[in-house]
């Protein structure tokens, strides 16, 4: 694994994103194991078409015109507009493997290769390269890898099911990026709506063992 600067402190451990550099046997293997869940992920149109994130044929600019066309329409009837914009906090590195094997589960990857995720994600270990030292072997009890083929799929998959913490919110997402819209013709009745949900959303994180930003 190398460590990238992603903001703050150069000398801040925390600020570092650990991208990593598997082998070619590990990236080929992982394309294979990515074809049934994908192939799933098509054919029962599992991923919300609220999410643009690492998916063909969806990008952030569709997202912002969407969000702006909504926008728009709400000025257009009178309606006042809350956003509220949320990020995860290092997302791929805390994703819970028992929570994530459950919802596989539920996605229909079942018998042998569940089985496969389950050996795929218990025990790896890593270790972090920098210049010319390296760390000791550390096992990793939580997270997906970044930097692979796997890795984002089964973070969607993960965070798939926030759009139902909340009946009356819009959501956008852009991988772990969450952008969140309530509209009402009363601005209190908006606000007090507004913080309700919210407290359902916050309670999806909790559940989830995700941490905002």
């Amino acid at each position: 694994m190398a460590p990238t600067d992603k903001r703050g402190e150069h000398f801040d451990p925390g600020n570092y994103r650990p991208i990593s550099t598997h082998s070619s046997i590990i990236q080929s293997f992982e394309k294979l194991v990515c074809k049934q869940p994908l192939s799933l992920v098509k054919k029962f149109k599992i991923l919300s078409e609220c999410q643009v994130g690492f998916r063909k044929g969806h990008s952030t600019e569709q997202a912002i015109a969407e969000i702006t066309d909504n926008l728009k329409k709400s000025i257009d009837d009178d309606l006042f507009t809350c956003g509220v914009f949320l990020e995860f906090t290092k997302a791929f590195d805390t994703v819970s493997h028992s929570i994530l094997l459950k919802k596989l589960k539920k996605y229909g990857v079942r018998g042998l290769s569940l089985k496969r995720f389950n050996s795929y994600l218990s025990n790896a270990k890593q270790d972090v390269s920098f210049q010319n030292s390296k760390s000791s072997k550390q096992t990793i009890i939580c997270g997906v890898t970044q930097g692979s083929s796997l890795g984002p799929l089964l973070l969607l998959l993960f965070i798939n099911d926030i759009f139902n913490s909340s009946e009356k919110l819009s959501f956008r997402l852009f991988a772990d990026d969450t952008n969140i819209f309530a509209s009402s013709k009363n601005s209190k009745d908006l606000e007090t709506a507004v913080n309700q949900e919210l407290t359902l959303v916050k309670k999806w994180y909790d559940i989830k063992k995700l941490q905002l930003t």
